[in-house]
C-alpha cells in the first residue's frame, strides 16, 4: 500500500503550512524544524521564497523553487 501523497500546500504564518493529502488527511505542520542545512538557507530567511511552495505531483512532495523539496521520507 503507498503511503498517502501531498496534494496541495498552503503557506501559513511563520514556517507553518498546512498540507493536503491523497487519503482526505489535512494538517497544518511547522516545517521549520524540517529546513535544515544550507540548501534550505534562502528558504528560511526569505518569505517570498518560502511562500514559493508547491506540490511534485509527480511525486506527492513538497518542493519550492530551485528544485529543493521535503523528502518523502522526512
Amino acid at each position: 500500500m503507498r503511503p498517502p501523497r501531498v496534494t496541495s500546500a498552503e503557506v501559513l504564518d511563520g514556517l507553518w503550512l498546512r498540507l493536503s493529502f491523497s487519503d482526505g488527511a489535512l494538517i497544518e505542520v511547522d516545517v521549520g524544524p524540517l529546513l535544515d542545512g544550507p540548501v534550505f538557507d534562502d528558504i528560511r530567511a526569505d518569505r517570498a521564497m518560502f511562500q514559493g511552495v508547491a506540490v511534485d505531483q509527480e511525486l506527492g512532495t513538497v518542493v519550492w523553487p530551485g528544485h529543493v523539496d521535503l523528502a518523502a521520507a522526512a
